[in-house]
Parts: C-alpha cells; sequence; structure tokens
C-alpha cells in the first residue's frame, strides 16, 4: 500500500499565508506534504517543472504578473491538478478559474478539513468545494446574470471610460450606437431579473464590476 503523502505546491504572493499552510501537513496527519511555497507564477512553473507535485494551490489575487486563471491554465497543460485557494468572494473571477481547469475551491475562511478534502479529490482528478458557499459561487444562478460576450465587451470599454458613443466602433467587430444601447439595455435588464437596482448604465457597470466581470 503506498502510503507517500501527496505532494503539494503553493502559489500565494502573501509569505504568511504560505506560512500558514504548512499546518495543513500536521493537520492532515501526514497525507499531505508541500514541497513548493512560492510567491510568484514563474517560480512556481520553474519548481514544479524541475520537481513535479500532485496537486498545486493557487490564489486568485495575485499582485503582479499572470492573473490565476491563467495560472490555472498552464498547469493544466503541464498535467498539475490544481486548486483555487482564495479570498475572493466574487463570482466571475473564480468562475474563469474553473473554466480554466481547475479541480476545486476552497476558500480561506472554510475550516482545514474542508481544504484538505479538496486536495485530496483534485489529486483523485474529481472536482470539489470547500464548503456549500464555495459552492454557491461557482454554481449559483442567482449571483450573476449570464453576460452574451458582445455584452460584456460593450462595459469593459465604458469601464475603459471611453465615452458611450465612441463605444461601437472600437468593438471587434465594430457594431452601431443602436446596438451599443440593446447591449446596455439587456445588461440592465438581466440584472433588474435578479433584483438589484439598475436606474442606468452607470448602475450596470457598479454590478459588473462588484461581481468580477472587468478582470482577466
Amino acid at each position: 500500500m503506498n502510503t507517500s503523502p501527496l505532494r503539494l505546491a503553493a502559489l500565494d504572493d502573501h509569505p504568511v499565508v504560505l506560512a500558514g499552510l504548512q499546518a495543513i501537513e500536521q493537520a492532515s496527519s501526514g497525507g499531505l506534504a508541500i514541497v513548493h511555497s512560492v510567491t510568484e507564477p514563474e517560480e512556481l512553473f520553474r519548481r514544479v517543472a524541475e520537481e513535479p507535485v500532485d496537486v498545486a494551490l493557487v490564489d486568485l489575487q495575485l499582485k503582479d504578473g499572470l492573473k490565476g486563471p491563467e495560472v490555472v491554465a498552464q498547469l493544466d497543460e503541464m498535467g498539475i491538478p490544481s486548486v483555487v485557494y482564495t479570498a475572493e468572494l466574487r463570482p466571475m473571477p473564480i468562475r474563469r478559474a474553473v473554466a480554466a481547469g481547475a479541480l476545486g475551491l476552497a476558500l480561506k475562511n472554510d475550516p482545514l478539513d474542508g481544504l484538505i478534502r479538496t486536495i485530496q479529490s483534485a489529486a483523485a482528478r474529481e472536482f470539489a468545494v470547500s464548503s456549500q458557499l464555495a459552492d454557491v459561487l461557482i454554481k449559483g444562478p442567482s449571483l450573476t446574470p449570464r453576460l452574451a460576450p458582445r455584452e460584456i465587451e460593450a462595459l469593459e470599454l465604458l469601464h475603459q471610460g471611453i465615452p458611450r458613443k465612441s463605444v461601437g466602433r472600437l468593438m471587434n467587430p465594430p457594431a452601431s450606437d443602436s446596438t451599443v444601447d440593446t447591449y446596455l439595455r439587456r445588461v440592465s435588464s438581466k440584472y433588474r431579473m435578479l433584483g438589484r437596482t439598475v436606474h442606468g448604465v452607470p448602475d450596470a457597470l457598479s454590478h459588473a464590476e462588484r461581481d468580477g466581470y472587468f478582470e482577466g
């Protein structure tokens, strides 16, 4: 019987978080071992290429360089399953990471045993979450509207400060002013259907920003 611990890598740009993760080795009764603790994505890729791991823990809220979902996607290409380990509570960044290939979500405020179970499931190539809240953030249909790519594109341009009358010609492919107005009306309507207060485009932009639509 193989009793070797699952080998882990952890990426977080806060060293205190990495230090705290050492507690899972004892909490897992030797079932988990952190072999790489790094603060930068490139260092993570270099180390796991030299010394592979069973699972990588990836924070979404990285200050510099690649975004969390991009890290997840590259690890997936390397054949290394990842678990998103984060304090992020906005649905869209989390859902982008899952779409990029993450095999689990563990929230930093959840109990340690939930993190351990999520890691073990990811190592077995099974999707898992650390709590009911984590599950809702991924699947809850009432948390965010399902915006179409063109609707998001129009919102992103407005969020960047582009004047409304210039949005259409900067879209790819370009759109007429009336089409842009249609996109924005649809966004506002979708948020209202979720019970959000939307009196105009500025409200829709505020909701989309809080949901995390404007981060890669």
